[in-house]
């Protein structure tokens, strides 16, 4: 009896100790960053610009290619996904069979996943560069180039667009502006329009902080940004607004810049 009870013993401890290894392994996988990465533009090609979308796809792609060096499809670990020291096992408890897993499966995840995304940042490029090419067609390069709100000459003056005008003014919100423009020859209010959202096509496709910050006269620069073009007995009225507050005021700051306030 005490000879069977010690070759019971000896066949458990090499068991537990390669267990415990494998647990310790599990601990400790090879480092590299998974899960989203931090501080990335979405996939919606209205996050962000073109280029940015291109260059995101392209780290996303450096990560992938990370991953792939760290996945090894030959590796194997034995594991045991219960607790060896327990003496019983609780009823409708799975049974505690011993598994080998690949611990380098996670990587390969991981470059499917990278992979997917910069796919998705390349279409949405593409997507933001063909608006761009539908909406601006018929368009001069000049008048592609250069926003309409340039044009200060043929600007007869702006107003602050609010929300809430039932309120007192105290409680009211700017939420852009209002441009209006002298008679233009030759131009009515739906080519004026086309313009417009050309340039809000434009303005994502280059990408909204650089175009913010090349064109600092512009009103169209604003992610969010939406413009709807009036007719006036006097010329064109042209509605610039954003649901974001910030936005908002950095419209009624720069139509501020270009005439004076009605």
């Amino acid at each position: 009896m005490s000879n069977t009870g010690d070759v019971q013993s000896s066949l458990r401890r090499p068991f537990v100790g390669i267990v415990a290894l494998a647990l310790s392994l599990v601990a400790c996988p090879p480092k590299a960053m998974i899960g989203p990465e931090p501080n990335e533009p979405s996939t919606e090609p209205e996050a962000a610009g073109a280029a940015e979308h291109r260059a995101a796809a392209a780290r996303e792609e450096q990560r992938l290619n990370r991953h792939e060096e760290l996945y090894d499809p030959n590796a194997r670990q034995t594991i045991r996904r219960c607790d060896p020291a327990r003496a019983n096992r609780i009823p409708r408890e799975p049974i505690c069979w011993v598994e080998s897993i690949n611990p380098t499966a996670v990587h390969l995840q991981e470059v499917e996943s990278h992979r997917k995304r910069a796919v998705e940042h390349r279409r949405a490029a593409r997507e933001l560069r063909a608006v761009e090419e539908q909406v601006c067609a018929g368009f001069a390069p000049d008048d592609r180039d250069v926003s309409p709100f340039s044009h200060r000459a043929d600007i007869l003056g702006v107003s602050p667009l609010e929300e809430g005008l039932a309120k007192p003014r105290a409680q009211r919100r700017v939420v852009g502006a209002t441009v209006t423009f002298r008679p233009i020859p030759g131009l009515a209010v739906a080519e004026l329009q086309q313009l417009v959202d050309c340039h809000l096509a434009r303005n994502a496709t280059i990408g909204y902080e650089k175009a913010s910050s090349e064109m600092g006269g512009c009103l169209l620069t604003q992610q969010g940004t939406r413009a709807h073009v009036r007719a006036l007995d006097s010329g064109f009225a042209v509605d610039v607004r954003a649901d974001d507050s910030a936005a908002g005021q950095e419209i009624w700051r720069r139509a501020q810049l270009l005439a004076s306030v009605n």
